[in-house]
């Protein structure tokens, strides 16, 4: 049985928005060679000094992985946001990619009425949200070949052509 486990927690190092820490990268290297050999894919982000991470695979292997994090000291207070069972893998080709605490996540943010980043108060939708968000961030960048969608480019931000797919553009919904 496929699941997708979402889950938080507090960074316990200080680190800037802007860069990488050497625990991070030192995170996502072990993430990459264990998950890959335990075929588990997911996302991890790190902004304003906590962690959300996405893992999907089989149940075993991600319940397990879980209890492994629990026990890792470079994060602290680690609860579970969201688990559900999956038919499809969103990030099945990511052992581990890491969305940096850039621009587009933050307007994202904003976008959806959050000051900064704080994902033990993110609503359920949101929640999801994001996750889909993270998802069309690996679809734009290409590393998903087999999701790739054919649009042409555009100078409008990841995030709002994103918006508008979701939710449809500002002028169609004001014109009705």
């Amino acid at each position: 049985m496929l699941i997708r486990l979402v889950y938080a927690s507090h960074a316990s190092f200080s680190v800037g928005n802007d860069r990488i820490d050497p625990r991070l990268g030192r995170i996502l290297t072990q993430s990459r060679s264990n998950n890959a050999r335990r075929e588990i894919g997911g996302v991890l982000y790190l902004g304003d000094g906590f962690f959300l991470q996405c893992l999907e695979g089989e149940a075993d292997a991600v319940d397990a992985l879980y209890q492994c994090i629990c026990e890792d000291s470079r994060h602290h207070n680690q609860v579970i946001l969201s688990r559900s069972t999956i038919e499809k893998r969103l990030f099945r080709n990511w052992s581990m990619k890491y969305i940096p605490a850039e621009k587009s996540v933050r307007t994202f943010l904003r976008s959806r009425g959050y000051d900064y980043f704080n994902p033990f108060e993110l609503s359920q939708d949101d929640l999801d949200l994001l996750v889909q968000f993270f998802h069309q961030l690996q679809v734009r960048s290409g590393s998903d070949s087999e999701d790739k969608q054919t649009q042409p480019g555009s100078a409008q931000p990841v995030w709002r052509r994103w918006l508008q797919q979701l939710f449809g553009s500002a002028e169609r919904t004001a014109s009705r």
